[in-house]
């Protein structure tokens, strides 16, 4: 007779020895923790007004700085309110030369030098043409506010024709550094604007926590007491 013992060898493989520590576990699952949904609208809504912001400030150092500069336009501010409600004091209206004025019709509002001896200009709408033998020798004008009509004027006392108006911005380009303070703080909050909305990442955090790993209990086999008879 022979007996023959038996081993149960236990195994112990990396699953049985695995740490508990979430930290040594690379491929744990993580949790993310996001920001709360009306934080994230109110992101939103600050993201887009400041693109509004944007896009206004480009569109108004455009047509206050560089269209006249593009057009051979001259930014002059209106001083009185004569041409109310079309025009207020503080406005900025943008006129450009006409080279042939006979081409200047009623309805048109136009700035002229009522006085050759005096800079002073006027901005007033066309009520009335003179005519001569020669054709149009000259312009009524009369301001929007006014009861009464202008002296009629000649040919060489325009100045040019009235291509657009910004209400009030007149009160800052007026000032002796008007237009160069407008540009730069266009810019400036252009590149401001641009920074924060197409950096990447910028006001994106969020956080990860590792999920902790599932434990895992080694149970050892028991041995056998016995012996096996064959």
């Amino acid at each position: 007779m022979t007996v023959i013992r038996q081993r149960v060898s236990t195994r112990r493989g990396k699953d049985a020895s695995a740490s508990s520590d979430p930290a040594s576990n690379t491929g744990a699952p993580t949790r993310r923790h996001g920001r709360p949904p009306r934080l994230r609208w109110a992101r939103t809504a600050l993201r887009a007004g400041a693109a509004a912001v944007v896009i206004l400030l480009i569109a108004l150092a455009g047509a206050a700085v560089v269209a006249p500069r593009v057009l051979g336009a001259v930014p002059l501010t209106v001083l009185s309110g004569s041409m109310e409600p079309t025009l207020s004091p503080g406005d900025l209206v943008v006129v450009q030369e006409v080279e042939d004025p006979t081409t200047i019709s009623v309805g048109d509002v136009i700035t002229f030098q009522p006085d050759p001896d005096s800079e002073t200009l006027v901005t007033h709408r066309v009520v009335g043409i003179v005519l001569g033998i020669t054709g149009t020798t000259g312009f009524v004008t009369q301001g929007d506010a006014n009861n009464v009509m202008d002296e009629p004027i000649v040919l060489d006392q325009v100045m040019g024709r009235v291509l657009y108006a910004l209400p009030l911005v007149g009160y800052l380009s007026g000032t002796q550094w008007g237009s160069i303070t407008l540009t730069v703080a266009a810019l400036g909050l252009v590149v401001f604007g641009f920074v924060q909305l197409f950096t990447p990442g910028r006001g994106r955090g969020t956080r990860t926590e590792p999920e902790p790993a599932p434990s895992t209990d080694s149970t050892p086999v028991p041995r056998p007491k016995g012996a096996h008879h064959a």
